[in-house]
C-alpha cells in the first residue's frame, strides 16, 4: 500500500513519473462499460482508447465500495455483470481497502483519519490527509480490487435495492426544513420554557404533516408514501430519549445527553453549530467501534476541523443550493465526494460541481484542503479523453 508507485509514462521525454489518481463518476465508469462490451466496434474501440489514453497520461483510476455498489444494483441483471467484468479487466487501479480487506466506503475513510489523527493530536488537517494518503491506497489490477465480490456480487444486489430505497428517505428527510431552527441562536433556547408533554406531542403530530408534504414536493419521485415516511420518523423521535430529554431539562440536558458543553460551541452560537456537532459525534461514535479508547478520550482527541472527508462533506452541504427535487442519489455523492482530497482528478456531477464552486468561495479551509486537486463535470468519456490529452497537473 502507498501512493508512491512508479508508472512508466509513453510517448514523452519522461521515462518514469509519480503515479495520479482519477476517480471517475460512476455514471462514466457504467457508460464505459456499456461500450466495452458493445456490439458496436467503434463503440469499443472508444472505451478501449480511453483506458489507454488513462495509461498513457499515468492516471490510474481510483475507486472504493459506493463506485461498486452503484455499478452492480443496476436493474437490469445484464447491464450489471457487464460493469462488474469491466472492472475485473481493468489492469490497473487503485482502491480504498476496508478493515477486512473489501472495498473501503465513507466509513473506512473516517477510521483511517481517525487512527492518523491519534497520532499526534496537533495534527492540522494537511497532515491527516498527507499521512492517510500514503497508508490507504491499495494498487493492483481491477480483478484484485473486486475479487472478494467474485463469488456474492449477484447476492448483494437485492440488499442494494432495499439501500437504495432508504437512502431516498434519509435525504428527503435532512433536506426538508421542518422545522428550521438552524439560525436560532442557543442562548435563546437555553433560556426558553419547556413545553408540557401533550403540547410536544400535538406540535410533532403537526410537523409530521408538514413533513409529509416537504417529502412530497422535494423528496425523491420515487418514495411511494411520503407520509409513512414522515410518520414512522417522528413516531421514532418521540419514543427516543432526546425528546425525553428535551421535555425534562430542556436544552441544557439535551446537549448533555448527547456529551457537548456548550464552551465547545462559544456564547454567540447558532443551533446550527450545535445540529453540525452532534452529527460529527454521531458518525465519529460509529467509527470509535473499531478503536480500544475510551470513547470520552476518544472524542476528545479527534476534532472537526482535522478530518479531511467531514470538512468535505460539512462544506459541500453547508454551500449546496436549493433544489426542486433531492435524489436519493444524493448520498453517494456526498461519499464520493470524500475522495477529493486524495486524487489528483475528480469527476463529479453538475450539481456537485456547483456545490463544490460555492463551496471553494465560502470557505478557505476548503480551498486549502483541495488547492492541488482538479474537479471537473460528468460528460461524455470521449469529451473527458480530449480534456486528459490537454490538462496539466
Amino acid at each position: 500500500m502507498g501512493t508512491i508507485k512508479i508508472v512508466m509514462q509513453k510517448h514523452t521525454n519522461t521515462l518514469i513519473v509519480p503515479a495520479r489518481f482519477i476517480a471517475l463518476d460512476s455514471s462514466i465508469l457504467g457508460n464505459l462499460a456499456k461500450d466495452y462490451f458493445s456490439s458496436d466496434a467503434k463503440k469499443r474501440n472508444d472505451s478501449k482508447s480511453f483506458l489507454n489514453c488513462l495509461d498513457n497520461h499515468a492516471l490510474i483510476p481510483f475507486f472504493c465500495w459506493h463506485h461498486f455498489e452503484e455499478l452492480i444494483k443496476h436493474r437490469d441483471p445484464q447491464v450489471a455483470k457487464n460493469r462488474f467484468n469491466f472492472l475485473r479487466l481493468l489492469p490497473q487501479v487503485a482502491w480504498m481497502p476496508s478493515i477486512d480487506g473489501n472495498l473501503g466506503s465513507i466509513l473506512d475513510l473516517l477510521v483511517a483519519e481517525c487512527q492518523t489523527t491519534l497520532q499526534g493530536s496537533d495534527l492540522s488537517m494537511l497532515e491527516v490527509r498527507n499521512k492517510t494518503k500514503k497508508s490507504l491506497i491499495c494498487f493492483g489490477t481491477g480483478y484484485e480490487a473486486i475479487a472478494p465480490y467474485e463469488e456474492i456480487w449477484r447476492d448483494l444486489r437485492p440488499y442494494l435495492w432495499k439501500h437504495e430505497e432508504k437512502a431516498r428517505e434519509i435525504v428527503a428527510i435532512r433536506r426538508a426544513k421542518v422545522p428550521d431552527i438552524s439560525k436560532e441562536s442557543i442562548s435563546s433556547f437555553m433560556n426558553g420554557t419547556i413545553r408540557e408533554q401533550d403540547k410536544a406531542i400535538r406540535l410533532l403530530n403537526l410537523f409530521k404533516v408538514k413533513m409529509t408534504q416537504e417529502i412530497q414536493n422535494h423528496g425523491d419521485k420515487r418514495i411511494p408514501n411520503s407520509s409513512e415516511v414522515a410518520s414512522n420518523f417522528y413516531d421514532e423521535m418521540i419514543d427516543s430519549s432526546d425528546v425525553f430529554h428535551l421535555q425534562n431539562g430542556g436544552l441544557q440536558q439535551y446537549m448533555n445527553h448527547h456529551e457537548i458543553d456548550i464552551e465547545e460551541l462559544g456564547k454567540n452560537a447558532l443551533m446550527a453549530d450545535l445540529l453540525e456537532l452532534i452529527d460529527f459525534r454521531a458518525k465519529l461514535k460509529v467509527a470509535h467501534k473499531v478503536f480500544n479508547i475510551p470513547w470520552l478520550s476518544f472524542k476528545k482527541l479527534i476534532q472537526p476541523k482535522q478530518l479531511p472527508s467531514w470538512i468535505i462533506q460539512n462544506s459541500l452541504y453547508s454551500s449546496s443550493q436549493e433544489q426542486t427535487r433531492y435524489k436519493g442519489s444524493e448520498l453517494n455523492d456526498y461519499y464520493l465526494a470524500c475522495l477529493s482530497p486524495y486524487v489528483d482528478l475528480i469527476y463529479v456531477d453538475k450539481q456537485m460541481k456547483n456545490d463544490f464552486e460555492r463551496a471553494f468561495r465560502k470557505n478557505p479551509v476548503f480551498c486549502e484542503l483541495l488547492n492541488k486537486v482538479k474537479i471537473e463535470r460528468v460528460r461524455p468519456y470521449q469529451l473527458i479523453q480530449e480534456q486528459i490529452e490537454t490538462i496539466e497537473f
